[in-house]
């Protein structure tokens, strides 16, 4: 609470302690929603955290529209739940801070370029291959850890080989050509 201490807030508009477009705090989320893994990197999230705190400093004129747009949910600290007013649900922190991308023509081009980078260098890291041997890996450690603790359940074979992880990265670069096309159909850039 050292945070919503310093702040003197008691509720934040996204990140706006007391809906105060003059500070911003942002917290990572200290949990992860379990429906989508896409963002345990911290460098892409950072980076746009970053990207976040500078433009809405230098276009007040903007916090002022996002705060006015009705979009951004108010966080009340909560002390007998040991949560601040800073910090969010996974879910709900993640909305907000697509609120503020998307309310900002400059920061979505920007995210655009951002979320490139972590497909790319993730790709790059970890190609199918190895990234389908890790996770087979895991899985089966996971098999391992279960029999040790007493199950009987036969060891599930690993649900997602090399090939199913190409055949995913290949429908997810169909779909950005599709949505390409699209966009320039429209007359529009990259997420026009």
């Amino acid at each position: 609470f050292g945070v919503d201490r310093l702040q003197r807030s008691k509720n934040h508009v996204g990140p706006w302690p007391d809906g105060d477009y003059r500070r911003f705090v942002i917290s990572d989320q200290s949990a992860i929603d379990a429906s989508r893994f896409g963002n345990i990197a911290l460098s892409p999230p950072n980076a746009m955290y970053a990207t976040l705190t500078l433009w809405y400093h230098q276009h007040p004129q903007d916090a002022i529209r996002a705060l006015e747009s009705g979009l951004l949910p108010t966080n009340k600290s909560e002390p007998e739940l040991g949560s601040p007013a800073y910090h969010y649900a996974p879910r709900v922190g993640t909305a907000w801070v697509m609120v503020l991308v998307g309310l900002s023509p400059e920061v979505t081009a920007f995210q655009l370029v951002n979320a490139q980078f972590k497909q790319d260098s993730m790709l790059h890291l970890a190609d199918a291959d190895r990234f389908a041997k890790a996770c087979e890996e895991d899985w089966f450690n996971y098999c391992r850890m279960f029999k040790e603790e007493g199950s009987e359940v036969p060891w599930p074979d690993y649900p997602m080989p090399a090939a199913k992880c190409k055949d995913l990265q290949e429908k997810l670069a169909e779909l950005a050509r599709q949505e390409a096309a699209a966009s320039a159909a429209k007359g529009g850039g990259p997420g026009a």
